[in-house]
């Protein structure tokens, strides 16, 4: 089992940590904005989380007095109880439960033993039988909402998926123009220095044939985006990340429905259970009176 306080204490150094490594990076100025700017960022989201992890941790720790709270009431509850059993002439003592039941069984016809035997179990039988009214009920919706979760997790994914093609595709407005220039501005560079390193020696050739490299490799992305096949991808990646969205969405409402029918069947069960309820005394007495005074055998033959 993983410790809160633990994790807290290694979360509170990876913040530190996190805190040197954009402070770092924003001492150098600009050549590093962007690595500061992203380290920022982390630090941010990681304080953020810290944050509430403790607060969800001090919420849950504080029920430690709620539960020292109902202990404490329980064991006055119970001490009450075991006073009244346990003194002598007290409602609940063996001796008081005895006359009862000798009292109790005069008045149904029997005996002592014949109302432990007998009428207690059917007693303990009518309340059972109200009791299990809604355990399938319980169950449907227990496997119900598990279900609910996965395709609520199903669905985030889909729903990630779909935004990162939308993305894609709405990236490439804003990089092939950013393509464009560099590789415009790459070959400006690569013929610069290819000039001057005809009459110097290197390093200048090598800074050209970097310049030209990179010449090329913006060359080859506008080559490739210019394909039929590019633009194809965009749309079929989109297609398929919106379609399986949209199932994955329809699979979510299917399951929240469940939900629901099912929420509407326990409370269907728990009025039918309150109903019960409220006759059970009449009808736990006629089943006394059945397992006390059984149909006589049928006549032989």
């Amino acid at each position: 089992m993983t410790d809160i306080n633990t994790t807290l204490t290694q979360t509170e150094a990876t913040l530190a940590a996190l805190q040197q490594t954009a402070a770092a990076a924003a001492a150098g100025g600009a050549a590093q904005a962007q690595t500061a700017a992203a380290a920022w960022q982390a630090v941010a989201e990681l304080a953020a989380a810290k944050a509430q992890a403790d607060g969800l941790r001090g919420q849950l720790v504080a029920r430690d007095a709620k539960l020292t709270q109902a202990l404490t009431a329980r064991a006055a509850a119970l001490a009450k109880a075991e006073l009244e059993r346990t003194a002598g002439g007290k409602p609940l003592a063996d001796a008081t439960a005895a006359a009862l039941a000798a009292a109790v069984a005069i008045a149904a016809g029997t005996t002592p033993a014949k109302l432990t035997s007998d009428a207690l179990p059917a007693v303990t039988k009518v309340d059972g039988e109200i009791a299990k009214l809604d355990d399938t009920a319980v169950n449907d919706l227990d496997s119900a909402e598990k279900d609910l979760l996965v395709k609520q997790a199903a669905y985030d994914a889909k729903q990630m998926a779909a935004d990162a093609a939308l993305a894609a595709a709405e990236a490439a407005p804003i990089d092939l123009p950013k393509t464009l220039a560099r590789a415009l501005v790459r070959r400006e560079a690569a013929a610069t220095l290819g000039k001057a390193g005809a009459a110097t020696p290197p390093p200048q050739g090598a800074a050209a044939a970097v310049a030209y490299a990179d010449y090329e490799a913006a060359r080859q992305v506008l080559n490739d985006a210019n394909q039929a096949s590019a633009e194809t991808k965009l749309t079929t990646d989109w297609n398929t990340a919106r379609d399986q969205a949209l199932s994955a969405l329809a699979d979510l409402l299917v399951a929240r429905t469940l939900v629901t029918q099912r929420r509407l069947n326990l409370a269907i069960k728990r009025a039918e259970m309150a109903a019960k309820g409220s006759t059970r005394d009449a009808d736990a007495a006629v089943a006394v009176s059945a397992a006390l005074n059984p149909p006589p055998p049928p006549p032989g033959p």
